[in-house]
């Protein structure tokens, strides 16, 4: 007896895959290079819009350190000029009180405006903040400001002084 039976659905997808081998290895190496290629595009253009947002985002920071520079130069340029307006020698009270007044709003606006600036320069900044602080809290206590007569200028104000002098100094090679 003999059995001539069909072959299965399983059988002939096999013999033709067989057959066909070569074909399907060729159109499958084709898909794959232009998935690759594609791929590539893709990473290239990624590569490229990262550039790009770096060197905006590099611009802006040199924009917003030049813009918080020169806020800074004319805050400091002022300050400096009430200083230069007190004499070297010996202080009042009252041209005391009168440069803390002017320049009160300064220990809160300076830190942000020195943002971005090298080490050395925020110092500074610190220093001048500083200062101002320790001379409103000397004139806000009524305490004297030297023990002679002559009231000699405080460390605060020639530490204030120095400090507004460096940071000008170095704005102006900016």
């Amino acid at each position: 007896m003999s059995t001539d039976t069909e072959p299965s659905t399983f059988t002939i997808v096999v013999d033709w895959l067989n057959k066909n081998s070569g074909a399907i290895q060729a159109v499958s190496t084709i898909v794959l290079v232009a998935i690759t290629g594609w791929y590539a595009w893709l990473t290239k253009r990624l590569a490229s819009t990262a550039r790009e947002q770096l060197d905006d985002s590099r611009i802006m920071r040199r924009e917003q350190l030049q813009e918080r520079s020169a806020r800074l130069k004319a805050v400091l340029g002022r300050l400096q000029d009430s200083l230069a307006a007190i004499p070297a020698q010996s202080v009042s009270p009252r041209q005391l009180e009168q440069l803390l007044k002017d320049h009160d709003d300064l220990h809160n606006s300076l830190p942000m405006l020195g943002q971005g600036l090298p080490t050395e320069q925020g110092k500074d900044i610190e220093t001048i903040t500083r200062s101002l602080r320790t001379l409103k809290q000397t004139t806000a206590s009524g305490l004297r400001l030297a023990p002679d007569a002559q009231n000699e200028p405080p460390i605060a104000l020639l530490n204030l002084k120095e400090a507004t002098t460096r940071v000008l100094e170095y704005l102006a090679t900016l």
